[in-house]
């Protein structure tokens, strides 16, 4: 630079930021479902530490190969933080990759795709319906999801002479966030039947007299294997849902209402009656019974009671009570706007037990 004297300077320009920024993205997952939502984790680093989030971008698509630094191409949005988790959701199968764009403040820019893509896929599994079997079974969560959980009840055992029939088993219905891989075990409640000990259902019902049916067995879901007396009360925290066995019924010369057994829960179940209607055999309720699990067997000319949460009383002369359901499990929750809550049902299934499990949504 020139001087009024003629004398020259030479001055250095220096801290020129020519050095392009960087960025990070966590690993994403292998596979997953289409409208299944994907978390992503993106960081940008500049030596001066000078970077530029309003020009910092995303797109999400199944090109693998680089696309450019033109910022018109990221339409997918607009970073805000530093570090970043985006959330990223698709409506067509294909697998895909995240390009981010970095810019700093000196106008410096790069582009960076995730080096392993995410295949997404259909959502195949809708329900699938448990019947009896007289075992536990299993189910494996296919995806991360809210799922709808119902199980009904087995109905008590009819009297000998059939037409006194054994309390209907109960119905109980929740929600859960189940996450993939996870394994549900289904254990079915079977029917109560006729005279003796042979009569009780699978799953918590009780034996009856001679005359008299046994109490239904109880269906539920849980996360540890087992039936309900198998579980045990010390483990309580690991059951998601149960509907309770409707009780026997009881062999007399009364009306069919004064003889049919007290049906399954719900919060409770029905009381046995006596040959008259008079409330006699107690239910099960969400805190006692008969037994945790299990009903009480009959003594003279009496009927089973039904499996439950806690198990409802067998008696004699008269008719089971039911066992109680629960949804403790599957308390209410919400997700994307929608609130989940469970409910419970006394009286609602004929002969064995059910259960079923829908897929709702991601």
């Amino acid at each position: 630079i020139g001087s009024m004297y003629g004398e020259y300077v030479r001055k250095t320009i220096s801290n020129i930021d020519d050095e392009p920024p960087t960025a990070t993205i966590s690993e994403l997952n292998a596979d997953a479902y289409i409208g299944q939502e994907i978390n992503i984790t993106v960081e940008h680093f500049d030596n001066s530490e000078q970077i530029n989030l309003e020009r910092c971008k995303w797109i999400f698509t199944t090109t693998q190969e680089k696309i450019g630094l033109d910022e018109t191409l990221y339409t997918g949005g607009t970073f805000t933080e530093n570090p970043q988790t985006i959330t990223v959701s698709e409506t067509q199968e294909g697998t895909y990759y995240l390009h981010v764009l970095t810019t700093d403040k000196a106008g410096n820019k790069v582009e960076t795709v995730s080096t392993t893509g995410v295949t997404l896929q259909t959502m195949s599994f809708t329900s699938q319906i448990f019947s009896y079997k007289g075992s536990v079974e299993s189910f494996t969560v296919p995806a991360d999801g809210v799922y709808k959980l119902e199980v009904w009840g087995a109905q008590g055992g009819p009297a000998n002479n059939d037409w006194l029939r054994g309390g209907y088993g109960g119905y109980a219905v929740g929600y859960k966030q189940l996450t993939k891989g996870t394994v549900v075990y289904v254990c079915v409640g079977g029917a109560g039947a006729s005279k003796g000990t042979s009569s009780k259902g699978y799953n918590g019902g009780s034996g009856s007299s001679e005359y008299c049916g046994g109490g239904g067995g109880a269906t539920h879901m849980s996360t540890m294997t087992g039936t309900l007396v198998n579980i045990g009360a010390s483990n309580k925290s690991k059951i998601l849902i149960v509907a309770g066995g409707g009780g026997g019924g009881a062999n007399s010369d009364k009306s069919e209402i004064r003889a049919n057994g007290g049906a399954g829960g719900g919060t409770s179940g029905t009381n046995g009656t006596d040959y008259f209607g008079n409330s006699k055999a107690s239910s099960g309720t969400q805190s006692s019974g008969y037994a945790f699990g299990k009903g009480g067997d009959a003594n003279y000319r009496g009927a089973g009671g039904g499996g439950g949460l806690y198990g409802g009383y067998g008696t004699s002369a008269g008719s089971g009570a039911g066992g109680s359901g629960y949804t403790g499990g599957v308390s209410s929750f919400s997700h994307n706007g929608t609130t989940y809550s469970p409910s419970m049902t006394n009286g609602q299934k004929s002969g064995n037990g059910q259960a079923k499990i829908t897929f709702v949504t991601f």
